[in-house]
């Protein structure tokens, strides 16, 4: 129930297309429609299935083996985080619930099922009275006591209160609304690929047009060492717009409602290779000396694990929960939350963020040992209180490194929707708040032309989609061979660089370019055309010469 939406279909001789909705003044009525309004059925604290109807004691049970007691439970309907009530001129309506009500004390119903029509259930919602001494829901004598029914004698079929006893009972069959409330990455005609494999797509603000992108307005870059997400005309950027879209949490547990991804940009991947086992005749010994298969030989070449290396769109509330008053005004802007990217390693189910003392790692320095080394580091600064290196991005709850996609408009052909980030812990009313599909949760918005994050306390679902408080709703597109969106610092840096690294040479800027990498004795390694500003040749072990179109040769050392 927690991530279930419903839709009340109202039974009508003329139309099964009527379904109750909420007007603009808040009144519910019942209107013909091919798009039904969502509301979430929950049961209030406190309250359980209770008996009703004819008791059925120890005695009758002697007398009537297996007869079983009626029982019945009250739900509230709500929507957003509003409720259905009893409102002016004896209508329903739906009333923004207080700090103060909780789930214990708003208006709840019973569904009996008045009707059954072509294996269709239909119920009359029946009002329940809250009987605060043993904290039940009961029909009681001494209450006045209304169940649901449909004004239909104006140009308007309003929902309004009925008594219980009058001979005509509207029903309505309560029906799964299984449309998504989040968008998933997986179709090959909206973003250009097929399945969950990783995306490049580019993300425009649905209204104004403009395109996330690095920021490269000097007004709103606040620390020259953090990386800011910004957001402006496609003008704005020299280079492509697209973000490298990986799944981090879809196929497992309710990733299929939820889909979670890790959003990345200058992304410099370690691809694995396979082991290769040892090719002498046995017997094959590990390295403690025991008796082994060839692939486990001490003289067998282990495999090597594929790696994501790059810069990863993360929200900063990390940083902001534990780091220093100074510290702390880099990653804000009039109060807000900002997003940007850090340097990280994805592995696995794991994001490594690289920062503090692993901030000047490159891709050549990366291994297994590494990722030992900072799973070490990372207990010791997640026991001071400090953001961790390790996030784990297994599990539905919320992750800063992580964003979801939520619809405005689930069910329709509406694709547009929030980016969401962390919800928030408790509502207003104090209830704790749910991992998907939360009421109150951070969303991408602007501030004073600033693209920040909404508070997750303050901020409303019901709110944001509406545009109540400058959330940015957003729509993505995929272009073919676009480039990946980075920093504009970086892109008039064309100076053509050559760094020996472990088993090769890493070459920069020099994408189109030519390259020869030849040994001391001339004997050439590799003559080829680097489709990347970011290329590593592998190398044999000694002096190598690279030399590239148009630049001087250079001499390296390669281990």
């Amino acid at each position: 129930m927690t991530v279930t939406a419903y839709g009340f279909n109202y039974l009508h001789p003329f139309s099964q297309s009527t379904w109750v909705e909420t007007r603009s003044n808040g009144v519910l009525t019942v209107s013909e429609t091919e798009s039904p309004e969502r509301f979430t059925l929950k049961v209030s604290e406190n309250s359980t299935a209770t008996a009703y109807g004819f008791e059925v004691t120890d005695k009758v049970k002697k007398r009537i083996e297996g007869l079983a007691q009626l029982k019945r439970i009250a739900y509230s309907i709500e929507s957003g985080n509003s409720y259905m009530t009893e409102g002016s001129n004896d209508k329903y309506v739906l009333k923004a619930r207080k700090a103060d009500e909780t789930l214990a004390y708003v208006d709840s119903f019973f569904l009996k099922e008045n009707n059954h029509y072509e294996a269709e259930h239909y119920y009359a919602l029946v009002r329940s009275a809250w009987n605060k001494e043993d904290k039940t829901r009961e029909i009681g004598a001494t209450n006045v006591t209304n169940k649901v029914g449909v004004a239909d004698d104006g140009m308007t079929a309003d929902l309004k209160v009925q008594l219980l006893n009058e001979t005509r009972t509207s029903a309505f069959a309560v029906k799964v609304m299984d449309a998504p409330l989040y968008r998933r990455f997986n179709n090959v005609e909206l973003e250009g690929n097929v399945g969950d494999a990783p995306d490049t797509l580019r993300f425009y603000e649905k209204y104004r047009g403009e395109y996330l992108q690095m920021e490269a307005n000097e007004n709103f870059i606040v620390d020259k060492d953090v990386k800011y997400l910004g957001i402006d005309d496609a003008s704005k950027s020299e280079v492509g717009l697209s973000f490298i879209v990986d799944t981090a949490w879809v196929n497992r547990g309710l990733g299929y409602i939820k889909p979670q991804y890790l959003i990345s940009i200058d992304r410099d991947d370690i691809a694995g290779t396979k082991g290769q086992a040892c090719t002498e005749e046995g017997p094959h010994f590990d390295h403690e000396g025991n008796v082994t298969d060839a692939e486990h030989c001490v003289h067998a070449t282990p495999a090597t694990p594929a790696m994501n290396f790059g810069w990863y769109l993360v929200n900063f509330q990390d940083s902001t929960n534990t780091s220093t008053t100074v510290d702390k005004d880099a990653y804000k802007w009039a109060g807000y939350t900002r997003a940007g990217f850090v340097k990280a390693i994805h592995y696995g189910d794991k994001l490594y963020v690289l920062r503090d003392q692993f901030k000047g790692i490159q891709k050549a320095d990366i291994n297994e040992a590494l990722l030992e080394k900072i799973e070490a580091a990372n207990k010791t600064i997640v026991a001071k209180g400090k953001a961790p290196y390790v996030v784990d991005l297994t599990g539905d709850n919320h992750k800063y490194v992580t964003w979801s996609m939520r619809y405005i408009n689930p069910g329709t052909e509406d694709q547009s929707f929030l980016m969401e980030s962390m919800k928030s812990e408790y509502r207003p009313d104090g209830t704790k708040e749910q991992d998907i599909a939360p009421e109150y949760a951070a969303w991408l918005k602007m501030q004073n032309g600033c693209l920040v994050l909404s508070k997750p306390s303050e901020s409303s679902f019901s709110n944001a989609k509406t545009g109540g408080d400058d959330a940015l709703i957003f729509d993505v597109e995929f272009v073919e061979n676009d480039e990946i969106a980075t920093e504009n610092e970086s892109i008039n840096a064309t100076e053509v660089s050559v760094i020996a690294t472990d088993g090769g040479v890493y070459i920069k800027n020099a994408a189109g370019k030519n390259v020869v990498v030849t040994t001391i004795l001339g004997q050439i390694v590799a003559n080829e055309v680097l489709t990347s500003d970011n290329a590593t040749i592998a190398v044999p072990a000694g002096i190598a010469i690279v030399s590239v179109d148009g630049e001087e040769a250079v001499k390296v050392s390669v281990k």
